[in-house]
């Protein structure tokens, strides 16, 4: 898809983020979510909404440490690989959805 926009050079970046944003609703949100992707001159924007109340950072400090820990280096990789990234919660009193929206960017 990013080929039909000319932005082919950031398909193996955008498919590592869109995982890693995905594994991490997979591993630490309890109900649905949803990746939406998006595309406004040379910025790819992905945004992973989930129903979990636990923030980024929070999950990623409680898992194991170190060379052979299977999980806590996800948004490790969001971070070096995006080109600016971050989160916030829903206030479901406002917005009538609970959890939180993780997003990155890639910049041509």
């Amino acid at each position: 898809m990013l080929d039909r926009h000319s932005l082919g050079e950031l398909g193996d970046s955008a498919q590592l983020l869109a995982s890693e944003l995905a594994t991490n609703c997979y591993l630490h949100a309890p109900g649905p979510a949803r990746l939406r992707l998006s595309w406004e001159g040379g910025v790819v924007r992905m945004s992973m909404w989930d129903t979990g109340r636990v923030l980024p950072g929070v999950a990623e400090r409680s898992a194991a440490d170190g060379a052979v820990a299977g999980t806590g280096r996800g948004l490790r990789l969001v971070g070096a690989y995006a080109d600016d990234w971050g989160w916030y919660a829903l206030d479901p009193n406002r917005l009538g959805v609970d959890g939180k929206i993780v997003w990155c960017e890639l910049y041509r």
